[in-house]
């Protein structure tokens, strides 16, 4: 993706998570919609970086051994009913915010809040 091409995401009003492989750059590029509906989990255990819609798949068998529990996440829970950090129950897995796109390249994580976008009534014409 070219130092700009994140600005493909301020096109779509709708619900998604995606993920590309630059192969030249060797970086991987991902984005989250707007209003969070599609999540965004990842984790990077054991020397490796994973990703997925579900958190299920990130704490599965054999990439961790044990599910540790993230102590930080269960007050505001428990104060809010919502988890109101950027963590997860699980200690390591995050959650990637709202509207926010990352970049990951040999093992450097950067995630960037999407502020070119306005999200109008009026769809823009095709």
């Amino acid at each position: 993706m070219s130092s700009g091409g994140w600005i493909c995401c301020s096109a779509y009003v709708a619900c998604f998570t995606f993920v590309i492989w630059d192969r030249n750059k060797q970086e991987l590029f991902g984005a989250r919609d707007h209003f969070g509906i599609k999540p965004f989990y990842y984790a990077k255990m054991n020397g490796t970086f994973m990703y997925a819609s579900e958190i299920k798949e990130p704490v599965a068998p054999p990439l961790i051994s044990s599910k540790e529990l993230n102590a930080e996440a269960l007050k505001p829970y428990m104060t809010f009913q919502y988890p109101a950090i950027g963590g997860t129950f699980f200690k390591g897995v995050f959650k990637l915010p709202e509207g926010h796109y990352f970049t990951y390249r040999t093992a450097r994580w950067t995630s960037t809040p999407n502020t070119t976008t306005s999200i109008s009534a009026n769809p823009p014409p095709s």
